[in-house]
């Protein structure tokens, strides 16, 4: 998301259908905020959700597990 500039507080809902994980992996200059380093889904059908706070600075909540 670095190159497009979202509004602050725009959320972004990723639901995981398949088998297969979802990892979320930020660009350079781009910070994920997330509980014990969260970085993925943790079930299939697992939504999360990423909120700009500020700039390139996300917070990822929902279902997520490091």
């Amino acid at each position: 998301f670095r190159s497009t500039a979202f509004p602050q507080y725009t959320t972004i809902r990723i639901t995981q259908n398949g088998a297969g994980q979802v990892v979320f992996s930020p660009a350079s200059g781009v910070t994920i905020l997330a509980p014990n380093s969260a970085t993925k889904i943790a079930a299939q059908y697992g939504t999360a959700c990423l909120v700009n706070r500020y700039k390139n600075i996300w917070e990822l909540i929902g279902l997520v597990t490091p």
